[in-house]
């Protein structure tokens, strides 16, 4: 199976335009053989959507993008998971809207799951405006039981936190429902501290429970909030990062196609080093930005730059995260040559290698 990640920058109460990013980045991702596209957290309406969530014709608006987009999808044979804001009947807490995530198939929404965990702390007030989900529970999806989460159900693992928020967490119900991965949509801001904990956070959840997760998250900016994407895709043996989505663009990002296979009663895990680069093009003594992820946690990896003419000329060597995963910045050479060269970086341990092409100008 594989599975498009589509961290795409939606606009609060955009609903004609957050559906046509989510058309154009479903049709990319099919165009690559993608049978499952995941979006952000409330990406059909944008986050955080605050008061306008009081109005009945924001949620109006909403449930007829919902549709609208539905009927658009019927035609496709990739599945779709979408975020929205779901009004729901009158009931004893007053709440009448709940954070969602609908599952498209077939021109149809077979499942809607709701969020647990409601933050109130820092930039959010959720439990303002939400209802939270009464049953925690896997839905069947095409031979597989998919664990869908959405943003802070993810935030709770006792293994992880010395003290927790809530008493639950989601994602050990999803387990224990027998999920066979998880999924988690997110609208997560930026904070500089959270560029180095959730990718911990999220493969420490991928190693506890032994199941592959897939982490999606928007970017882009809404009034104070900016938001820095980094999806990421985690293996279930160590929790190591087998794909990086960056953080400066939207994009659609492709995994799974090569790297689980799905045997009918267990994942097998086929991991390599991974490799990107801010820029593909630059001229001798620029920096360019590097990204690598499917490394060993802990391991040396020697980034080396590739020359027509001089040969392997050594940039400098790192150490993967407790993910796999490494970025900083590399110099090209004084002298490169002209022309399309490329950068490698070699895990020193798995001796996994990764290749990107780079054209000095």
């Amino acid at each position: 199976m594989k599975v498009a990640l589509g961290q795409i920058n939606p606009t609060i109460g955009d609903f004609e335009g957050n559906r046509r990013l989510v058309l154009e980045a479903t049709a990319a991702a099919e165009a690559q053989g993608a049978e499952l596209v995941l979006f952000p957290e409330l990406s059909l309406a944008g986050y955080p959507p605050r008061d306008l969530l009081e109005r009945s014709g924001f949620l109006d608006a909403a449930a007829a993008s919902l549709a609208a987009l539905t009927s658009a999808l019927s035609t496709t044979r990739a599945a779709v998971v979408v975020g929205f804001p779901e009004r729901l009947p009158p009931g004893p807490s007053g709440r009448t809207v709940a954070n969602s995530a609908a599952l498209i198939e077939d021109g149809r929404v077979t499942h809607v799951v709701r969020k647990s965990l409601l933050p109130t702390y820092d930039v959010f007030d959720e439990w303002r405006y939400f209802e939270p989900a009464a049953e925690v529970a896997p839905v069947p999806f095409r031979g597989r039981m998919l664990g869908l989460s959405i943003c802070e159900d993810i935030w709770n693992d006792a293994d992880f936190w010395p003290r927790r928020l809530y008493r639950r967490d989601p994602i050990e119900a999803l387990v224990r429902g027998c999920a066979d991965l998880i999924a988690n949509i997110s609208a997560s801001p930026y904070t500089m501290q959270k560029r180095h904990l959730r990718p911990r956070m999220l493969a420490s959840t991928a190693s506890r429970w032994e199941r592959p997760l897939l982490f999606v998250n928007q970017v882009g900016g809404q009034d104070d909030l900016v938001f820095d994407g980094a999806s990421m895709a985690f293996d279930a043996a160590r929790g190591r990062v087998v794909m990086f989505g960056g953080d400066d663009n939207s994009q659609v990002q492709i995994h799974l196609g090569d790297t689980w296979t799905w045997d009918g009663t267990d994942w097998t895990v086929h991991t390599a080093g991974s490799l990107r680069l801010g820029s593909q093009s630059g001229s001798a003594g620029d920096f360019v930005g590097v990204q690598g992820w499917g490394f060993l946690p802990g391991e040396r990896i020697r980034l080396t730059f590739l020359d027509s003419a001089m040969g392997a000329v050594k940039l400098k060597t790192v150490t993967a995260d407790p993910s796999g995963a490494f970025q900083g910045h590399v110099r090209v050479p004084a002298g490169a040559s002209p022309g399309k060269q490329a950068i490698r970086a070699v895990g020193t341990s798995s001796g996994d290698i990764a290749k990107q092409w780079f054209t000095v100008t």
